[in-house]
């Protein structure tokens, strides 16, 4: 059984042709959008964390990938883990009801490294350093496994803003137009709280805790100096995915 779950978000009212156009028109994002009536014959599956899971993506990717049906699993602080988990499940799910005339296209956004505990156990951090080598270890053992997890369909694996290391896939960062060049190193997480977490685990982590504090302080403000990224840290409008997937389409 498949359930499709849609529904409105506010109530709708029956206005004649003579109505007047008020402030409220520039406020109401469907105000002047309209979904083309586009046969389905295609299955766009997109997975990533807060990033992804926006307004602005969703009448984006109905708007210009008409003819996909669109599977968004894109979470507000999804963490590469579960990220993994829940794209195992589903690509089970869509091999078991395959069709070869229904091609599933997979746009696979990793996010920073630490958001769960079980990516600290990965690779042996005794081996490393610093956190920048760290968790592009760990990065890459993820990467390596949606790989494979995905070799039988058409895929574009990337990360949306940390580093990508593992192929040369553009990530959604790069179209968020930079004002500065990269300034010193950039790490695989932007949260305070893993850093902290390493400096308390200091037995394990032998990291030093004046580097890696300007790994984040530098990461961070990699992300500020994007005139497309708010004070959230998060892309302030539709323009950067716009381009995004015009270029991957391409």
């Amino acid at each position: 059984m498949v359930w499709y779950l849609i529904g409105p978000s506010c109530k709708h009212y029956y206005m004649n042709n003579n109505w007047k156009e008020s402030k409220f028109a520039g406020h109401n994002r469907e105000w002047d959008f309209a979904v083309d009536n586009e046969p389905k014959g295609r299955i766009l599956y997109v997975i990533g964390c807060s990033w992804w899971a926006n307004q602005n993506v969703a009448r984006l990717l109905e708007k210009e990938y008409g003819e996909y049906l669109i599977i968004n699993k894109s979470i507000d602080g999804l963490s590469n883990t579960n990220m993994i988990n829940i794209l195992q499940n589903d690509v089970k799910f869509l091999s078991s009801i395959k069709n070869p005339f229904i091609p599933v296209k997979f746009l696979v956004n990793f996010t920073e490294i630490g958001r769960n505990k079980k990516e600290f156990t990965l690779v042996n951090p005794k081996d490393f350093t610093t956190s920048i080598d760290f968790l592009q270890a760990v990065l890459k053992v993820q990467y390596e496994k949606v790989k494979e997890l995905l070799k039988n369909y058409d895929s574009y694996i990337t990360t949306s803003f940390i580093p990508n290391t593992f192929n040369n896939n553009k990530r959604l960062i790069d179209f968020c137009g930079p004002t500065k060049p990269e300034q010193g190193p950039l790490g695989y997480s932007y949260s305070v709280g893993t850093y902290e977490f390493f400096n308390d685990n200091s037995k394990i982590f032998k990291f030093d805790k004046f580097y890696e504090q300007k790994v984040l302080e530098n990461s961070r403000q990699y992300l500020f100096n994007h005139k497309q990224i708010n004070t959230t840290l998060h892309p302030k409008s539709v323009e950067p995915y716009s381009r995004f997937l015009e270029y991957i389409r391409v």
